[in-house]
């Protein structure tokens, strides 16, 4: 089995624990929240495969073995950027929407992905 180039991408939500700790008396309505918020992250980079969700962290992988280097990096800062955007614009639509139909959500931040998508080069065996 050879190593192939492979480019890994880990989206990690900032105050995840915090969020389902003040939402404990409205877990379902918390975790449909926050799976909103991993899928439009996991949709917004088309190019890579999800590997492995974990609680609030998706893990995904692209091939990159046939890709130049340059291009390597600049689909990683392309699916990054539209990750970013992708999760602010959701973020922005469950914190307007949340209020209404939860009062104490009023006063809980929503998890961030602020600085939390990090990203990897390396050969991983094939398979």
């Amino acid at each position: 089995m050879a190593p192939m180039r492979t480019l890994l991408l880990i989206a990690d939500m900032s105050g995840y624990t915090a969020y389902m700790r003040t939402h404990r008396f409205s877990l379902a309505h918390a975790e449909v929240n926050t799976t909103r918020l991993l899928k439009t992250v996991i949709d917004a980079a088309p190019g890579f495969d999800l590997i492995e969700l974990e609680g609030d962290a998706a893990f995904l992988s692209r091939n990159a073995e046939t890709l130049d280097p340059d291009v390597a990096v600049t689909e990683v800062l392309h699916a990054a950027v539209a990750m970013q955007r992708a999760f602010h614009i959701e973020r922005a639509y469950v914190a307007a929407n949340l209020p209404r139909a939860l009062d104490l959500a009023a006063a809980t931040p929503i998890p961030s992905l602020a600085d939390s998508i990090l990203w990897f080069a390396s050969r991983t065996p094939d398979g």
